[in-house]
């Protein structure tokens, strides 16, 4: 900001003239306009910045604009380049040590009570959105443990995930869509519990006279009559356990949808606050895109070392475990028939993530990431620090009386108008 030259219209002193005009351009350009710049770049590039504990931003004035930042046509204008950005949050509630959780937000949406042009108007590229997107992407983390059912079958499940990749969409029709975000599995660990009909060999009883005939038939001559040993299998529940790591095995991947909308906070006790926001819009696309051919087989492998063993510990005599063995009829009898699994097991597992509650606690963080943990960054207060206090001096702030957002396929742009 600089002004070239002063004229003072009606006096006649021309030598007097040139003196004030002098002494006006030296204390405007030298002594005031440089604190008021001072102000304005702090307005302008220390908008929206991260608390350390969330991450770090990094913003430097462009070079290509002559004035940067401007007031031109009653409205701050300012052009910066996004060097670098990162979020380290999870998708938690927030420490207690952070003054204000976005939940305890009362979001509101305001109506502008003005026409014509705003106050302030900022335009986010897409090249730069996707730099912000990949940011969160990256500060995402999955984590969640339990035990539900799968039919007949019991599961445990510990796993923890992360997002890489993927792309960013931004459409005319106000939305963003992130295509086939690859998830990351750094633990996908399964127990399953397998209960197997119970199985009883010999028993009943036999006459210790020849020819050996039964005792539930009158025979003349049969003194004494003994009871065979008798063996039961499987009887309890779960009989078996069946550990399997698909960490390294699985690939999945989600699509959504999501709006940008910008909230008016009411908070109690703290400064009421600006949020821009993106919310995932339903339905969400979550795909297991494959399993590993060998889980199949890894899985099989489990099944009969865990039957074996459990046969092997019973202290039943061979016999006994050689004609339940017989019974069973192998391992692909036993997953097939007894087991009702199906020939692809690779399948039967995505069936079984899908139905046991992974997939829709993975998206329900996701939905609570953006929507409530990531404002806690995006977000202006309202009124706007814009000078620090100094010694004696209180800090000046200035009310943001409206915030728009919208996008289109090029950028997302950003409105705002500063109350009285």
């Amino acid at each position: 900001m600089n002004i070239s030259g002063i004229e003072i219209p009606e006096l006649k002193l021309k030598g007097l003239e040139k003196m004030i005009g002098c002494y006006t351009l030296l204390a405007l350009n030298q002594g005031i306009f440089p604190q008021i710049m001072d102000a304005v770049s702090t307005l302008a590039f220390n908008a929206i910045n991260l608390p350390k504990s969330m991450g770090s931003l990094t913003i430097s004035a462009s070079a290509t604009a002559p004035h940067n930042p401007a007031v031109e046509d009653s409205q701050l204008k300012f052009f910066a380049n996004l060097d670098s950005v990162t979020f380290n949050l999870l998708p938690s509630e927030p420490a207690p040590s952070e003054n204000v959780s976005a939940r305890a937000v009362t979001r509101t949406s305001r109506p502008r009570n003005r026409k014509g042009t705003f106050d302030f108007n900022a335009a986010v590229s897409a090249a730069a959105f996707e730099k912000i997107f990949t940011a969160i992407v990256k500060g995402f983390r999955f984590s969640k443990s339990g035990t539900d059912s799968y039919g007949p079958f019991s599961v445990n499940y510990d796993v923890m995930a992360h997002f890489e990749g993927g792309s960013l969409e931004m459409l005319d029709d106000g939305t963003i869509i992130i295509k086939e975000l690859d998830i990351r599995w750094d633990k996908f660990k399964l127990s399953i519990g397998i209960n197997i009909p119970k199985l009883c060999v010999g028993g009943g009883e036999v006459c210790l006279m020849p020819p050996y005939p039964s005792c539930n038939v009158p025979v003349v001559g049969c003194r004494d009559c003994v009871a065979l040993p008798s063996y039961c299998f499987f009887s309890d529940n779960p009989d078996i356990t069946v550990p399997i790591d698909l960490s390294e095995s699985i690939t999945s991947e989600v699509t959504f949808k999501a709006r940008v909308e910008a909230f008016y906070g009411i908070c109690s006790g703290t400064p009421n606050r600006w949020q821009i926001v993106a919310i995932p819009t339903l339905p969400s696309d979550f795909y297991v895109t494959g399993i590993a051919d060998t889980t199949g087989d890894l899985f099989k492998n489990h099944v009969k070392g865990a039957i074996d063993n459990l046969l092997s510990s019973s202290k039943a005599p061979d016999w006994a475990i050689n004609l339940i063995q017989e019974i069973l009829g192998g391992i692909d009898n036993i997953i097939r028939n007894i087991l009702n699994i199906p020939e692809d097991i690779g399948r039967w597992f995505i069936d079984m993530i899908h139905k046991i509650g992974i997939t829709k606690s993975l998206l329900n963080d996701l939905y609570d990431y953006l929507t409530f943990r990531i404002p806690a960054a995006l977000e202006i207060e309202d009124p706007f620090q814009v000078m620090r206090p100094d010694g004696p001096m209180i800090p000046v702030k200035i009310p943001i009386e409206f915030i728009e957002v919208s996008v289109n396929s090029h950028e997302i742009v950003i409105k705002g108008d500063v109350g009285d």
